[in-house]
């Protein structure tokens, strides 16, 4: 086999957000492995919102890479996946041999505050990270109607669409605002959709 890439997935994602890279990626020579991460597709998903933290979503990689006989691999993230990356070297430095990341840069950590402390007064496009503090309301709300909600992530309905628009950013969570329906994305072919859909309705969000 040849070097070792580990694709992470971010959210709402599972590996089947890779599809199109693996075989793209394998071709060139390299040994793909896109992983559920904790609480996704058909990965385990234990109850406790504490064993979802990053330092044990980290130590599921290291034990995916020991399981498969791996002492050092490439890691690309997305979104989520990202940030475990960055984790996976920061941590684990002599098992990482580079790490590819897409839409999250590298931050260090503030040595005082959390993250959630330095948006409190004006989070802007970051207030969704609150809207997902409330443990149940966002499930219940994305998962009311999975199609809606996957066309809004997929969409131009989210953040990023308003901080490209410069208009207000609304607060209380990601749906709110928007209309009852939202036009398909054109990111998701049909199959595509239904496959997202059935995989979340197993899960959950």
């Amino acid at each position: 086999c040849g070097p070792a890439i580990i694709l992470c997935h971010g959210f709402p994602h599972y590996w089947y957000s890779w599809r199109y890279q693996i075989p793209y990626l394998a071709n060139l020579g390299y040994r793909v492995i896109a992983l559920d991460l904790r609480g996704f597709g058909k990965s385990s998903c234990p109850p406790d919102i504490q064993d979802y933290t990053a330092d044990k979503i980290v130590q599921d990689i290291i034990d995916t890479m020991d399981s498969l006989f791996i002492a050092k691999a490439i890691l690309i993230g997305h979104d989520l996946g990202s940030i475990i990356a960055w984790f996976c070297a920061l941590h684990f430095p002599e098992r990482v041999e580079a790490v590819a990341s897409l839409n999250v840069p590298y931050k260090p950590q503030h040595p005082r505050k959390h993250f959630l402390q330095h948006i409190t007064r004006d989070p802007k496009q970051f207030d969704y990270q609150f809207y997902y503090q409330n443990e149940g309301k966002a499930e219940a709300e994305l998962e009311y109607d999975f199609r809606r909600s996957f066309n809004l992530y997929f969409g131009d309905y989210g953040p990023i669409g308003w901080l490209r628009d410069k208009v207000h950013f609304p607060t209380g969570g990601l749906l709110k605002g928007l209309p009852a329906e939202l036009p398909d994305t054109p990111f998701l072919s049909h199959g595509e959709m239904e496959e997202y859909i059935k995989t979340f309705q197993h899960t959950g969000f």
